[in-house]
């Protein structure tokens, strides 16, 4: 194994320039301090191929490349648990042979925008103010695992072209990616965002926010997630959740409840915003393109009960959006009441319970019809005045001839009589006892067959 990991160094050494052998200049021991000055001389004499080593120094002064007249360096820089207590710098330059500044700490604002990385390693790294990537290039790895971003974290129109992994990341003040672009795998499980995140507008492939958490808004609005986003296990406290244009070939999640009450919807202008929460939705058809994506992905997972929450809650939203919408029109008041009695009678065929406690109801109801004197007739009773039982018995007798009826089971040995229904004294004529018998049976019959599909969809599978 040795020479065979050699060897592939060697092979790969004559493709990349960075990994040939070349000489190592040290700028100074760990602890020392190096003036900005003298960084940007050592920069300026480094030779293509070069490592300029700045382990551990501290770094006092202003560094500015660009004023320095520095727009490209091919030496490789090495910057572990570097300090840098003055600001730093470094808009368009050209950092051909990459960086390793693992552990590194810049006290003030750091300014890297535009600039091109050849490679990039920031693991735990620490940024106490504005840390500005923005328009920047990454080529190859870009590491920023453990790092932490007190001050915002500007990576809008960032282009990065290989691996980007932010994995256990913490952004204190914000994270800004609307425009970028990636092209390979990113990483941002286990991430920290205690401010607003905005992925805008952003282009990625292989994105996963498995086990992130997000204190405030996450906006993905026209983000265009073109292979997979993972969000399993991730958290979102009290965060809103922003979409509107997303188009995505798998959005994965594990849990709808983490996510259904967050959801928002905006479309161009940030202040015009659907909120899933209120069911204030005015773009019906993008809700529902978004919420058939999410249905598609727990199903694949063979997260079935997920896939019906997350149905149940898109038709409760089209309820809501038919009913704000009622005028006039006969069309309108079809939608209306078509959703309401779906709704109640299964639950839109995903909430057999809804059929469950419908069926009682009616049965109920219709057995305080049935106890009224002289409703029902057991079988073989003489004809004339029916004979007068306890209370309680008669109660037994209405609810007996009430399931029977609803179940279609008919053992004959009771029967509704042509008697008229009566609200205390009144009798009303167009009412018979008979009639609520046969009422009574075909709903049952009609809400036994939706309990067994909607059983079916749900249960069983």
């Amino acid at each position: 194994m040795p020479r065979l990991t050699c060897l592939i160094l060697l092979g790969l050494s004559t493709l990349h320039p960075t990994l040939a052998p070349a000489s190592n200049i040290t700028l100074g021991a760990p602890g020392d301090t190096l003036t900005a000055a003298a960084l940007m001389t050592a920069l300026q004499k480094a030779a293509p191929g070069d490592t300029l080593v700045a382990d551990s120094l501290v770094v006092t002064g202003p560094l500015d490349l660009p004023r320095a007249g520095i727009d490209r360096i091919d030496a490789v820089l090495q910057l572990n648990g570097t300090r840098f207590i003055d600001s730093v710098r470094a808009d368009g330059v050209d950092f051909a042979g990459g960086i390793h500044g693992r552990g590194a700490r810049f006290h003030t604002a750091l300014s890297c925008r535009g600039a091109r990385f050849n490679g990039l390693n920031y693991e735990g790294a620490r940024f106490d103010q504005k840390a500005d990537f923005s328009e920047a290039a990454f080529d190859g790895f870009t590491l920023f695992n453990r790092s932490r971003f007190d001050g915002p974290a500007d990576f809008a129109v960032a282009f990065f072209n290989g691996i980007a992994s932010f994995d256990s990341t913490r952004f204190a003040a914000g994270a800004l990616f609307a425009n970028a672009t990636f092209k390979g795998w990113a990483n941002f499980a286990n991430a920290h965002f205690h401010g607003p995140a905005s992925w805008r507008y952003s282009s990625s492939g292989w994105v996963t926010f498995a086990k992130a958490r997000f204190d405030q808004t996450l906006d993905l609005s026209s983000a265009s997630l073109e292979k997979r986003g993972d969000f399993r296990a991730a958290r979102f406290d009290s965060a809103q959740v922003l979409l509107g244009g997303i188009l995505s070939a798998q959005f994965l999640l594990d849990d709808w409840d983490q996510i259904r009450n967050r959801l928002f919807f905006i479309e161009g202008d940030w202040a015009q915003q659907d909120t899933l929460a209120t069911n204030q939705i005015t773009n019906l058809r993008q809700v529902a393109t978004v919420y058939s994506l999410l249905q598609s992905q727990f199903r694949d997972q063979g997260l079935y009960e997920e896939e019906n929450n997350c149905y149940y809650d898109l038709k409760q939203i089209e309820r809501a959006y038919y009913y704000r919408r009622l005028d006039w029109h006969p069309a309108s008041w079809w939608q209306a009441v078509k959703y309401t009695v779906l709704w109640a009678t299964c639950g839109y065929g995903v909430r057999p319970q809804h059929t469950i406690w419908l069926g009682l109801a009616l049965v109920l109801a219709c057995a305080l019809c049935y106890y009224q004197l002289g409703a029902i007739q057991e079988r073989g009773d003489q004809a004339g005045p029916p004979p007068r039982r306890p209370r309680w018995q008669r109660w037994r007798d209405a609810l007996y001839f009430s399931l029977n009826t609803f179940t279609t089971v008919g053992y004959g040995d009771w029967y509704p009589t042509d008697d008229h229904l009566r609200l205390g004294r009144r009798r009303l004529p167009f009412i018979h006892f008979r009639t609520i018998a046969m009422i009574e049976g075909l709903v049952g019959w009609i809400l036994i067959t939706l309990f067994i599909i909607s059983l079916g969809k749900t249960w069983i599978r």
